[in-house]
């Protein structure tokens, strides 16, 4: 089947040790690799994801808006407002927004073919059907909740034990040590007590 030719992908290009990304669409996101790599970058640059859909430029805003007070001037000094100063953790969750972005915006069959190869730049990627796609996401925020859950029952537990816990007295302390080093005696219980 024939690519579309004008179809823009939006793309995170940035520095993972900087932590530092711009959120962009372009039709050839190798070339602009390139152009934003050029000095004065200070650091070098990965392409970091791209998201291919029909309406890049609602999708671009929409990720933008995610992140708006995360904006920071190019690292480059120069005034393009589409850099990202991002956590792990908030790039991660790129992923899950165009997922949402996607249910609110559905795509015709025609827009979601991937344009790929020499012609557009676009490195060759696998794509997933939008039900197993879904499924992933659903089973992340499932082992997300559980484990969150997890985490409220320790700290529940770590506080009912610091707040209801006995002091132990410095003899029972000074015995527990002495087992636990393995020099403890053991002492009978004295006749008649």
């Amino acid at each position: 089947m024939k690519q579309r030719a004008g179809l823009k992908v939006v793309y995170i290009i940035g520095n993972r040790e900087h932590k530092q990304y711009k959120i962009g669409k372009s039709k050839n996101v190798n070339t602009r690799l390139k152009s934003l790599s050029r000095p004065p970058c200070p650091f070098k640059l990965e392409l970091i994801a791209t998201y291919p859909h029909g309406d890049d430029a609602l999708l671009e805003k929409f990720l933008h808006n995610k992140f708006a007070s995360k904006r920071m001037t190019a690292p480059n000094g120069g005034k393009d407002g589409e850099w990202f100063e991002l956590t792990d953790q908030e790039l991660l969750t790129v992923p899950i927004y165009v997922g949402e972005f996607n249910e609110q915006h559905p795509q015709k069959f025609e827009d979601m073919l991937v344009p790929e190869g020499p012609d557009l730049g676009l490195p060759k990627r696998i794509e997933f059907p939008k039900k197993k796609v879904d499924g992933w996401i659903a089973r992340l925020r499932a082992k997300h909740e559980t484990l969150l859950a997890e985490l409220h029952e320790t700290a529940f537990l770590l506080q009912a034990a610091e707040k209801y816990a006995k002091p132990l007295s410095d003899k029972k302390l000074d015995a527990l040590k002495a087992a636990r080093a393995g020099i403890g005696k053991k002492t009978e219980p004295e006749a008649g007590t």
